[in-house]
């Protein structure tokens, strides 16, 4: 079926390739699957504001993408979700250094 702007999904009998070549394409249109690899792939100050650029970024689960940074960062497992860990984690680094 067809999605926003008449951009057609990804799927069996179009490969994501044959989409992003499509002129309409929004970031929002492409798979999850191929939105978390790229979610994941952003620091923490990139993915704060990936989400906070439209609706349609912030409904995608970013959960990974920030348990993630949280590991790397050796932020603390206090139970709290991961972005909301990074972001007390973060908050007690050093400015200049990004070190505690």
């Amino acid at each position: 079926g067809s999605r926003s702007r008449g951009v057609k999904a990804a799927g069996p009998d179009r490969p994501v390739g044959a989409m992003l070549s499509d002129e309409a394409t929004l970031l929002t249109d492409l798979p999850d699957c191929v939105l978390g690899r790229i979610l994941a792939a952003l620091d923490g100050a990139s993915l704060s504001r990936a989400g906070g650029t439209c609706r349609g970024l912030a409904s995608i689960d970013s959960s990974q993408a920030w348990e993630r940074l949280c590991e790397q960062a050796g932020a603390p497992n206090s139970g709290a979700a991961p972005a909301e860990r990074y972001r007390k984690h973060a908050a007690t680094l050093c400015r200049e250094c990004r070190r505690p």
